[in-house]
C-alpha cells in the first residue's frame, strides 16, 4: 500500500510539474505577443506622426496656402511673424481654427530663444495667458506635439517647473505661456479660455 501511495504521489508530482511547465510556456507566449502588439502600435504611431509631419511640410511648401496680406502681423527679432490676439479669450480648439482661417497656425516656439522672444512681446502687450500650438490632443496623454508633428518631450527644458500638468484622466492638455511669469511653457486643459498667438508658416516667410 505504501508503494502504491508513493507511486501516486510521484504521478501527482509529475502532473503538477507538467502543468507548471505549460503555464510558464503560456505566460511566455502571451508576454511575447503583448510585446509584439505594443511594438506594432508604437511603430504605427510613429508612422502616423511622420505622415502628419510630411503632409504639413508639403502643404507649407505650397504658397497658395499663404495669406495675401500680412500687414497685421508683428515681426519679432527672431525674424518670424506673429499675430497676438488679446481681444477675446477662446479655447485651444477655437484658437487653432481662428489661426487656420487666416492661413496661419498657432505659434510654435520650439527653442528657448524663440520662446523668450515671443514671451517678451506678449508681456509688452498685457499680462494674460496665451495659447501656443503644442498639445497632446489626438495622441496619448502626455505625448505633446507642435502643429507640424514635432515632438515636445515632457522632459524638455522649455517647461516651467512642475509642468506639464492637467493631462491624463480623460483630459486633453494644451500648451500656453504666462506673460506675467517666466518665459517657460505651461500645460492646461484645452477647454480653458485664453488669448492666443498665431504664426506665419515658414514657407510663407520667403513668399512675402
Amino acid at each position: 500500500m505504501i508503494d502504491e501511495f508513493r507511486s501516486e504521489m510521484r504521478l501527482l508530482a509529475n502532473t503538477v510539474s507538467e502543468v507548471n511547465a505549460k503555464q510558464i510556456r503560456v505566460e511566455r507566449e502571451v508576454s511575447s505577443k503583448v510585446s509584439d502588439i505594443s511594438m506594432n502600435l508604437e511603430a504605427t504611431r510613429r508612422d502616423l506622426n511622420d505622415l502628419k509631419s510630411s503632409s504639413i511640410r508639403n502643404s507649407e511648401k505650397d504658397t497658395s496656402h499663404c495669406p495675401s496680406d500680412v500687414s497685421n502681423l508683428t515681426v519679432l527679432p527672431n525674424g518670424k511673424k506673429y499675430l497676438f490676439s488679446n481681444e477675446t479669450r477662446v479655447t485651444w480648439y477655437e484658437a487653432k481654427v481662428l489661426c487656420e482661417m487666416q492661413k496661419l497656425h498657432l505659434a510654435s516656439p520650439k527653442t528657448q530663444q524663440d520662446l523668450t522672444t515671443v514671451h517678451r512681446k506678449a508681456r509688452e502687450l498685457t499680462f494674460v495667458p496665451w495659447w501656443l500650438s503644442a498639445s497632446d490632443a489626438r495622441s496619448n496623454p502626455g505625448q505633446f506635439f507642435w502643429h507640424d508633428g514635432t515632438s515636445l518631450s515632457t522632459n524638455s527644458l522649455l517647461w516651467s517647473e512642475g509642468e506639464p500638468s492637467d493631462y491624463g484622466q480623460g483630459n486633453e492638455a494644451c500648451v500656453w505661456i504666462r506673460s506675467n511669469a517666466s518665459d517657460k511653457l505651461e500645460g492646461s486643459k484645452c477647454s480653458s479660455y485664453y488669448h492666443y498667438i498665431c504664426e506665419l508658416p515658414a514657407a510663407c516667410m520667403s513668399h512675402k
